[in-house]
């Protein structure tokens, strides 16, 4: 059942749009895509769940009837134990998609941090808490590929925040920047949010520099 809701890897072809958003310096776009894709699969996750549980608590609810048919007629009851494992499963797969729902969205709301506003130091505090979460979560969904994925994910937030705040540092000068970009093929202006009558969002923010490395 686990592997049915391995769905948050980016398909090719999505991929491919994603890559050449940002082969021309636009990181944003790359990023809202992105995000509407996991959007979309937390969604579809959380129907599936509801759709399973629903059936399986029907099929108990016979189960049930036909155990007492068993015990009226004195004979063996059945002790049905993949329905029971089955329940178990679901309720592990639901606080594994609630860890990842929590994960997504907090990672999200960074993303408009303007680069000024950072404080890195507040941001990997947090993800060592998320880390912590993660690593107690019952064994029974260790295994699974989307534990995988969700352990992944906070990881590359760790790596990469790091990063980000020896950008931060008061030793960048403009040249390094400039450096950066080159490699990175990447474009930004580093500096403060501008008026809304400029048309454009013109500050860095956290996603920029998380897509660029």
């Amino acid at each position: 059942m686990p592997d049915e809701y391995v769905g948050l890897e980016i398909p090719e072809e999505l991929q491919g749009r994603i890559d050449e958003e940002l082969a021309n310096g636009n990181s944003r776009e790359a990023q809202k895509m992105i995000d509407a894709f996991e959007a979309e699969n937390l969604d579809k996750a959380y129907q599936k769940l509801d759709e399973y549980y629903s059936k399986t608590l029907e099929i108990q609810t016979t189960a049930k009837s036909y155990n007492e048919l068993e015990i009226l007629f004195d004979i063996s009851v059945s002790n049905y134990r993949s329905l029971r494992e089955s329940l178990e499963e679901l309720v592990l797969l639901k606080t594994l998609w609630d860890s990842i729902q929590l994960v997504s969205s907090t990672f999200r709301d960074w993303e408009s941090t303007l680069w000024d506003k950072i404080k890195t130091d507040d941001l990997m505090q947090r993800v060592k808490e998320l880390q912590t979460q993660i690593k107690v979560m019952p064994k029974g969904l260790r295994g699974w590929k989307l534990y995988a994925w969700l352990v992944d994910m906070v990881k590359n937030m760790a790596t990469v925040l790091p990063l980000i705040n020896d950008l931060h540092s008061d030793t960048m000068r403009d040249r390094h920047w400039t450096m950066l970009m080159t490699v990175t093929g990447q474009h930004f202006d580093k500096g403060k949010r501008p008026s809304r009558s400029d048309g454009v969002d013109r500050g860095i923010r956290i996603d920029d520099v998380v897509m660029m490395i």
